[in-house]
Parts: C-alpha cells; structure tokens; sequence
C-alpha cells in the first residue's frame, strides 16, 4: 500500500526515509495510524440548560490530524541500529523548532505531504542481542489536509494605462477565473501582489479581495456566497505603497491563507496598512471557485504589476 515514508526537517533539504526506498532493508513502518481518511470533528455544542441534549451543534471543522508511526530499524548488529535510530530521532525532534514534511508515496505512484511536529515521546524497544530496534512516535499534523506535491499558479497581470500629466493609472475590477480544486478537500491559496517599483513614486492600492466557492459548497462555507479579505486603514487601503527615488526592488505583499498571515518585503520605502478585523482568509473548495479583486494603482510608469494565486490540491 506505501512505498515510500519520508521525513524532510525545516532546516534541511535532505529527507531522512523512514519507510521503503533505498533503505527497505533496514527502516520499515510496521504500522501507520491517523494519516488517512479525515480527523476527528472539532465539536462546538451549545448545551440545552436543565434538560439532556444540546440545543445547537455547529460542529463544523476538523480537529488537526494525529499520526503514530511504529518503525522497525535493522542493522549489522545492534549499536548499529540504535546508531540508525539516533539519525531518525535527530529528524524527529527538529520538529520541535519547526514543522518537517512528512511525504508519502502510495504503491500506485500517487505522492501526498503534510507539515508534522513531534507531540510525545519516542517510546523504543531493543531485545537482548537483537539487531532490532522498534520505536514508536506520534506526529501532530496542525493542518489535517494531505497536499499534492503540484504548486498551481494562476497570474494575473494589471495594466496601466496613461491617464493626464502622463501619470499611469490602473484602476477597476478583474475577476480571476479557473481557480481549481480538484482535490476533496479546500485548500488554502497564498495570493501574491508584487509592484516593480523601478523608479520614483509608485503605489498599488488592493480594495478587496474575495473568493466565491463553487455553488455546491456555499450552502455549508462559514462565509456563504463570498469570503471577503479586505485592507483598511484612516489613511486608505493600500496593500504596496513606496515613495522613493532610489528605488530598485519590487514591493510584494503575501497573503497565507493557511496561517493567516501577511508578510510585505521592500526596499527604501514603508507600508501604511494591515489587513481590517473582518477580513475572512479565503479558501478554494473542490471544484471551480472564481476570485475578484477590486484594486486602484497609481504609478509614475509603466510598469504595471501583478497578482497571483499559488495552491496545492488538497486531500483528506
């Protein structure tokens, strides 16, 4: 049924194989517990006072996805195989600093990955003289979605156009289509804006932004028809704003919608806003959603700039 276990820690590209591959011989998973099929619901019940029962259950979210994972590692003689399980423990615990990817390759070819951190113990077990050594160890994926290894991207370039005093401006309303899921599970998109500011003064203001789920899943989304993400601030809703006249690095504002955060990078410049309170990070369901941006950019050229979505399919 899996050909391959692997274990990639945040602070290197190298995985260390735990299961199949080239070290078939010697690691092995005699058992692999919580990886598929989804997590257990995350319950939220309104109790009914006095009486049994609940008035309302709005479960509507899965919890994060626990992983125990039974190995066996073989060696040459027994310090061997407990030298073998130092390695994989080093692997283990760096996921205490920071998440690893745990990837997995089915018998058919099919590869899914999740981000995993240690939550207990790594309980081992020798014998006497034995060169076996048997551990156990449990894996907390915080996100309970299983991930292609496919990044899709969809681009969409915003045009200027020269409006009076020969000043640039793009302004309107572009819908984003053939955003796709075609995995079972929603995914979360990372939304990418980058403004080239080669020169002067350029700023790029992003009004809003919103997904609309396919028809099928807007009945059971927290949001309905639409998720709305939305900057504001007193002074505007800029999402890249630079005035200078030394500048020589793009600004880019990246929204992960996983964990919901917002990162902004330039160069001889400042940010004036962050996202508003009521601003929903959007989700792509299974199926075709479509995305809207309404945006404003004022620049000093013609340089335009960009917006782009980047997802995996995602699986339960």
């Amino acid at each position: 049924m899996i050909t391959s276990v692997t274990l990639t820690p945040a602070y290197s590209a190298t995985a260390v194989t735990l299961h199949g591959g080239a070290t078939a011989s010697t690691r092995n998973l005699s058992k692999v517990e919580g990886l598929f099929g989804p997590p257990s619901p995350r319950v939220v019940e309104r109790a009914r006072p006095g009486v049994d029962g609940v008035i309302l259950d709005e479960t509507r979210f899965l919890d994060g996805r626990t992983i125990v994972l039974e190995g066996e590692l073989w060696g040459s003689t027994g310090g061997a195989a407990l030298e073998d399980l130092s390695t994989i423990s080093e692997a283990f615990t760096s996921t205490l600093l920071s998440e690893g990817k745990l990837t997995v390759t089915y018998e058919n070819g099919t590869v899914r990955w999740c981000n995993v951190k240690l939550v207990d113990s790594v309980q081992v077990a020798v014998e006497g003289s034995s060169r076996l050594v048997q551990y156990q160890a449990t894996l907390k994926a915080a996100d309970p979605r299983l991930y292609e290894t496919t990044l899709r991207t969809v681009s969409f370039p915003i045009t200027p156009f020269t409006g009076p005093s020969g000043i640039v401006y793009t302004m309107g309303t572009t819908s984003a289509t053939n955003l796709v899921n075609s995995g079972t599970a929603p995914t979360s998109p990372t939304v990418t804006i980058t403004v080239p500011l080669t020169a002067n003064q350029q700023i790029t203001e992003l009004l809003r932004f919103t997904v609309t789920p396919p028809s099928g899943y807007q009945s059971i989304s927290p949001w309905g028809a639409t998720q709305v993400f939305e900057w504001t601030s007193t002074a505007g809703t800029d999402i890249a704003s630079r005035n200078s006249t030394t500048a020589t690095n793009n600004a880019v504002a990246v929204v992960d919608s996983a964990k919901r955060t917002v990162t902004q990078t330039l160069t001889n410049g400042s940010w004036s806003q962050r996202p508003g309170a009521t601003s929903e990070f959007p989700l792509l369901y299974p199926g075709t959603s479509t995305g809207t941006w309404t945006y404003k950019t004022t620049m000093s050229s013609a340089t335009g700039a960009s917006c782009q979505f980047t997802y995996y399919y995602a699986y339960w």
